[in-house]
């Protein structure tokens, strides 16, 4: 089952997807590829929060980069199991975060920032750098991954994401931890080995420079954005 993050009409990623266009075209390089931001330290407190008796530890990876020009959008359930298919060595316990320009298949839902399954995330790059809700989307995604269900109320998993909605309830803790995701150290503490994947169009793609990254955070609109599960 894919899982997606889809905005409201009007809303983030038609928004994001022109500022991007604007970036473009005042960079040097005519290669855009995705970016990798996976902020810990905020994506770890959110299940830090109240309910855990420990807090879990994201083991970040180095970024694998994985060159797929095709795979740059994800249009189709054929793109989507390509990513999903790709363990890249790795073992099956280890989450897989894709990041990819953009996310216009997601089950039925199109033009979405986040789709997941058990084993994987793709993340729309430019929604994942957002200071607002970049690190919500990724715990979302991450939610997903451990089994957690669309929900209602001021919570992680509510289809309508706002900025600093982060709760989860004590039957979702218990039931994220309890997936084979999450691992337990010899202490019995809880943490999850994850490796980004940064999807580029050639191996020598250039990262989009600081000067960029500024602007875009500058174009990113706020307000809500709608998640739907397919």
């Amino acid at each position: 089952m894919q899982r997606d993050f889809t905005p409201r009409n009007g809303g983030r990623t038609p928004l994001i997807h022109a500022a991007m266009a604007l970036l473009l075209a005042s960079l040097s390089s005519p290669v855009w590829s995705a970016m990798v931001t996976l902020p810990e330290a905020a994506v770890e407190s959110i299940f830090a929060q109240s309910g855990f008796a420990d807090p879990i530890d994201l083991r970040i990876g180095p970024t694998i980069q994985y060159v797929a020009p095709d795979l740059l959008d994800v249009d189709s359930s054929a793109e989507f199991n390509l990513l999903r298919n790709n363990y890249f060595g790795l073992p099956n316990t280890t989450v897989r975060l894709f990041f990819v320009d953009t996310i216009s298949w997601c089950g039925d839902n199109g033009n979405v920032a986040g789709c997941a399954n058990s084993t994987i995330a793709i993340l729309d790059s430019a929604t994942a750098a957002s200071p607002t809700v970049g690190d919500e989307l990724i715990a979302h995604e991450l939610g997903h991954v451990f089994g957690l269900e669309h929900t209602s109320g001021d919570n992680l998993m509510n289809p309508t994401i706002n900025d600093g909605r982060n709760a989860l309830t004590l039957v979702q803790i218990t039931e994220l931890l309890d997936d084979y995701n999450v691992l337990f150290d010899i202490n019995n503490k809880p943490y999850v080995n994850i490796s980004p994947v940064l999807v580029v169009a050639a191996a020598t793609a250039v990262p989009l420079p600081g000067a960029a990254l500024l602007m875009l955070g500058a174009l990113l609109p706020l307000g809500a954005v709608r998640r739907r599960r397919a």
